[in-house]
């Protein structure tokens, strides 16, 4: 997520932002839309300039061609490929290059970039709605709404931006959710299903008309051969059926590393219990997001498998807590290394 603004005599004279993925960079949108003299110029950009070919040429060679004579950078990128090479590039060129400024600032906007260059692993974002008594739904009820409409609008924005969303077999049986970012203007994320032992059924919702979406199921090979039918299904569907080594369940760092193979930079896991507490036990969460509603639900399904929970005491410190509509929101957000 990058942004440049070209400032001169103190006012912003052009601006830009990388709007899709492959097209053009946030310096090169800025400096398009200016048609005045560079004199006196300064950009201004939230991460390094690229110095390599990718789906577009190299930025750092583009602002060194400009008569610009200031580039303040908040941050370097963590990529190996840029790495420096950018801001070394436009200090060769004869370019004034301070880098730093809101450096956490730009830190935070790119959290999840950033966690998967530097982990090798999509950033984890874990979101739960309970109710007072830590229930995630009733047990003999059809109601599916735990928050309140402004926490699920909230999410659905959240889907818009993460490159996928993550729920186990469970869920898939109990709600058939669709999993879309139902928003003005939303993009819809690619969707997982973790199903070790491939138990969904391939009439669910998500995985009709798929219309060009992602969705991946997640199962063990064991589970493949012996429910080859489903699989076959999911398949003819546009489904893409990603095997596992066998056993019954699949292991949380291996899942985790097929996604980023699979060029899946961020996840946000949305269900259920087993799920969540897998991805706590797993100390892999870099967000959690608990809304709790002002409701009491009693006989249900607990957010949290006990047997999936961490075997020693975890702590979450710097906590924030705040109201959205009726319900609580606790947040917390792993430093940044």
């Amino acid at each position: 997520m990058v942004g440049a603004v070209l400032v001169k005599s103190g006012r912003i004279v052009a601006r830009g932002y990388h709007r899709t993925y492959g097209g053009p960079h946030a310096e090169v949108e800025c400096l398009a839309k200016y048609r005045g003299s560079f004199d006196g110029t300064t950009l201004y950009v939230n991460l390094e300039p690229c110095a390599h070919y990718g789906n577009t040429p190299p930025c750092a060679d583009l602002l060194a061609a400009t008569p610009i004579q200031r580039i303040v950078v908040a941050m370097a990128d963590p990529n190996p490929l840029v790495s420096g090479k950018g801001i070394a590039r436009l200090r060769a060129s004869g370019k004034q290059v301070d880098v730093g400024i809101l450096e956490q600032e730009a830190g935070a906007l790119n959290r999840h970039f950033v966690t998967a260059i530097a982990h090798q692993r999509p950033y984890v974002h874990v979101k739960i709605a309970q109710s007072l008594d830590g229930m995630i739904a009733a047990a003999h009820s059809k109601r599916r709404w735990i928050s309140g409409p402004p926490a699920r609008e909230l999410v659905h924005r959240w889907r818009s931006v993460y490159d996928a969303v993550i729920v186990g077999a469970g869920t898939i049986r109990a709600d058939d959710p669709l999993l879309t970012a139902r928003i003005e203007g939303g993009r819809n994320p690619a969707a997982v299903v973790v199903d070790g032992r491939l138990t969904v059924s391939p009439d669910a919702r998500l995985f009709r008309n798929l219309r060009g979406r992602q969705v991946f199921v997640c199962a063990t090979r064991r589970s493949i051969d012996r429910r080859n039918r489903v699989a076959s299904r999911l398949e003819k569907s546009g489904v893409v059926v990603v095997p596992f080594r066998s056993g019954e369940r699949i292991a949380l760092p291996e899942l985790l590393r097929e996604l980023y193979a699979r060029n899946l930079g961020s996840l946000l896991v949305e269900g259920g219990s087993d799920l969540f507490g897998q991805f706590l036990r797993s100390r892999r969460v870099d967000e959690l997001t608990v809304f709790i509603a002002p409701i009491v639900i009693g006989d249900g399904v607990p957010a949290y498998a006990p047997n999936r929970m961490p075997s020693r005491r975890a702590g979450f410190d710097n906590l924030t807590t705040g109201m959205i509509g009726s319900d609580i929101m606790v947040k917390w957000l792993r430093s940044q290394e």
